[in-house]
């Protein structure tokens, strides 16, 4: 019977990822904001729980939500996710680093 405690062992060291990924339960996420949105939000970073399945947007409203000024900037506002510039119906992961900041104008 030492072979069913095994696999029993195993598969409830693998619960948490399969509730994530099912979206029973939430995912930690790291928002980081930049220049004029830093200020909107009222903070440099913010980390917290969202449900599974929620896409960068989802993210920005559940933000705005209580942030009416970052609400306001939401049409000049570009998103990255761990470094790499995203469209915001990407679907965020367990971990992911979200950046929501405004455009760089150059010349």
């Amino acid at each position: 019977m030492k072979g069913n405690k095994a696999v029993s062992d195993a598969l409830t060291a693998l619960l948490p990822y399969f509730l994530i990924a099912f979206g029973v339960i939430g995912m930690k996420i790291r928002v980081r904001f930049f220049a004029s949105l830093r200020e909107a939000a009222g903070a440099e970073e913010i980390v917290g729980d969202v449900p599974a399945g929620t896409t960068v947007k989802g993210l920005f409203d559940i933000l705005a939500r209580d942030r009416k000024s970052l609400s306001a900037e939401e049409e000049h506002t570009l998103a990255a996710v761990n470094e790499s510039q995203v469209e915001w119906t990407r679907k965020l992961k367990q971990g992911d680093i979200v950046a929501f900041y405004p455009p760089v104008g150059g010349g």
